[in-house]
């Protein structure tokens, strides 16, 4: 293996280690059901939640930066800019008209909580990435 490809393996590996301290952490101390978490204000959790997805999807963009398949940041970048838009719009919608019911908001906690706030979107990225490398260094077919 060479110095660039080990770089950009060690780059991701650390990234993955990031985002998963940093999931457990928002987790831990704005989610899980404890006395302190319960004592926090609605306001101050929210902010958190939404200052660790921002956090995820920057370790998430510097995990892929020297990615050799470039349009992989392309589409973290995306996924993430979409999904952070949408829950802001949804937050602010819901904070001055109160537009949505409980039942839509509790599914919106869940996609962040499960799908966007885990390592899982990061490492699904990394799949597709090892499948195109795999692909570019495969022998065409006859």
């Amino acid at each position: 293996m060479n110095q660039p490809q080990q770089r950009y393996k060690l780059q991701l590996w650390t990234a993955v280690i990031i985002i998963t301290i940093l999931c457990w952490m928002e987790y831990w101390f704005f989610s899980s059901p404890t006395d302190y978490v319960r004592a926090l204000p609605d306001a101050k959790r929210r902010i958190a939640h939404f200052a660790f997805l921002i956090a995820v999807a920057i370790v998430g963009y510097w995990g892929y930066y020297k990615h050799p398949v470039k349009w992989l940041k392309t589409i973290w970048i995306y996924f993430y800019s979409f999904a952070i838009i949408f829950l802001l719009a949804a937050g602010i919608l819901h904070s001055k008209f109160g537009l949505f019911p409980k039942e839509f908001l509790d599914w919106l906690s869940d996609l962040r909580s499960f799908m966007l706030n885990t390592p899982m979107p990061f490492l699904v990225i990394y799949l597709l990435g090892i499948n195109v490398l795999n692909n570019k260094k495969a022998p065409a077919k006859s």
